[in-house]
């Protein structure tokens, strides 16, 4: 195991520089930061430009910007936010609880929701309630989430009163962006449990259990879901990375103070030290969601740390 950690750990630390270095020259190479930065702006002298390049860190050679960021974001400097006038990462790691929150809570209920359906799809096969299934999942999967954000606000929060439609406060607050960013992975965990769920119950062993007398209900749990849970369980973890990326739009939607929504609001500011510092923490979230997920699965089939 301790081995098996120590590869999986060198290979996430090699991702995290490849994350940052392709953050770092993706950013340069759109267009000059700032000239994106006063494209908006009056008549700006010469001058101006040059102070903000100073500012910025802009006004070396590109092997030498490269060593800084490297060198700064090591010591966990990300620069200095021009339109916030804040270090860009304790910013950006004040609103990590907010982010987190919002992700886990449609983690769950994607788990908690996307079960039920599987399980109960996979015991009731080609009836109308698997046709029923079936057809959320698939719409789960298809509909936009930004719609899907826009309609919910619409429906609870404008028309009926009964949620408020922004901000960050009680329970009540985070159902409308929680449930709206667990549609995709509650579909995806519905459709997969299904299939591994039809797949196990149909296994010799599932038989012999049923034939000894054994409940129903421990057959399909113990014996059951037990087995088929380890596919889903891959998924969800798969899925948070995907959700730490869809946080985005629902947080813009909801005004949602996490990462994602300081992120949007860095980009339509243009402010180019919050957009990289945004970017690196967002792709160092997903290598280590990715890298606590294969620590996991190991811990839970053994047969993966010798593969």
């Amino acid at each position: 195991m301790q081995r098996y950690f120590f590869k999986r750990f060198i290979r996430a630390v090699i991702v995290v520089w490849l994350v940052a270095t392709t953050f770092f020259f993706a950013l340069r190479m759109i267009s000059d930061p700032v000239e994106l930065l006063f494209s908006q702006s009056g008549m700006v002298t010469p001058q101006e430009k040059q102070a903000m390049r100073e500012f910025l860190k802009l006004d070396s050679p590109i092997h030498i910007q490269y060593a800084d960021f490297l060198f700064s974001a090591v010591q966990g400097d990300m620069g200095h936010s021009f339109r916030f006038r804040q270090p860009a990462l304790p910013m950006l790691l004040g609103r990590l609880p907010a982010t987190l929150e919002l992700t886990f809570a449609a983690l769950a209920i994607a788990a908690v929701i996307g079960s039920i359906l599987g399980i109960v799809a996979a015991l009731k096969p080609h009836t109308l309630v698997d046709h029923f299934t079936i057809f959320l999942s698939l719409l789960g999967q298809s509909v936009p989430v930004f719609w899907l954000g826009i309609v919910l606000m619409l429906i609870f929060a404008v028309q009926l009163g009964w949620l408020p439609a922004t901000g960050r406060g009680d329970l009540s607050h985070l159902i409308l962006p929680a449930f709206c960013l667990s549609t995709y992975p509650t579909a995806s965990v519905a459709r997969l449990l299904r299939s591994s769920m039809m797949d196990v119950m149909s296994q010799d062993y599932i038989r012999t259990a049923r034939a000894k007398g054994l409940p129903e209900t421990v057959v399909v749990i113990r014996h059951g879901l037990r087995n088929a849970a380890i596919p889903a369980i891959t998924m969800l973890g798969l899925l948070l990375s995907r959700l730490l990326g869809g946080a985005v739009v629902v947080e813009t939607i909801f005004d949602w103070p996490g990462i994602g929504s300081l992120a949007y609001k860095a980009i339509s500011l243009r402010d180019f030290t919050m957009v990289q510092a945004a970017s690196v923490v967002f792709g160092v979230a997903v290598v280590v969601t990715n890298f606590v997920v294969d620590m996991i699965y190991a811990w839970i089939d053994p047969r993966i740390r010798y593969a």
